[in-house]
């Protein structure tokens, strides 16, 4: 087990003495550098039910890993989301992703909307957070020619482009458009997938 994540197990078991009265919930979120494998193992070493998973749709591309595999690895654990589109781009023999608009990328809304209404018990997924992150680049982080315990490197921060001479108050009349289409998207999607369901019962 790598140093990296036997530290992160030390410092996690101090969730009850920062939270005492156990009133806050904690979440764990997968960010380009550790696979849902990893993730989950960090999360039973903590035995803490506060702290669960947060299930981002792409930020495991980096990790060298797929959402549906991802998804399956961290299903009982997920109870919050990000929703976010991103296209799969070849980066040294790993994966980057590239963020954009919903509906433009390689991500299956529909597929992974479903496995995630449909875990356990209905209430498990509590939060589902929109993300339209549009031109925001994140390099490939993991490889599949590393050893089963790699160290990762650090690396520079993902980079959102801004394009020349654009304006802040166009920049933000921009990213509110691009906000209000990607809950059109994901509402004309979830109510495609209950139509679907009341056919099928």
């Amino acid at each position: 087990m790598s140093l990296i994540i036997a530290q992160t197990i030390r410092d996690l078991r101090l969730i009850p003495q920062l939270d005492p009265s156990g009133q806050l919930d904690f979440l764990l979120e997968q960010h380009e550098d550790l696979k849902s494998h990893e993730l989950v193992h960090i999360l039973e070493a903590v035995q803490n039910p506060r702290l669960t998973l947060l299930f981002d749709f792409a930020n495991m591309i980096n990790a060298f890993e797929t959402p549906e595999a991802a998804l399956a690895k961290m299903a009982p654990y997920v109870t919050d989301v990000h929703i976010k589109d991103a296209k799969i781009v070849p980066d040294r023999g790993g994966f980057a992703h590239r963020a954009c608009r919903s509906g433009e990328g390689d991500i299956d809304f529909r597929g992974l909307l479903t496995t995630l209404l449909l875990l356990g018990d209905p209430r498990q997924v509590r939060a589902f957070g929109c993300e339209e992150e549009n031109e925001m680049y994140a390099p490939a982080y993991r490889f599949p020619t590393e050893p089963a315990d790699p160290i990762i490197p650090p690396r520079d921060a993902s980079t959102t482009l801004v394009a020349a001479g654009e304006e802040l108050q166009s920049r933000l009349d921009r990213e509110k458009a691009e906000a209000a289409a990607q809950i059109n998207f994901i509402r004309q999607i979830l109510d495609d997938i209950s139509t679907q369901a009341r056919k099928a019962l």
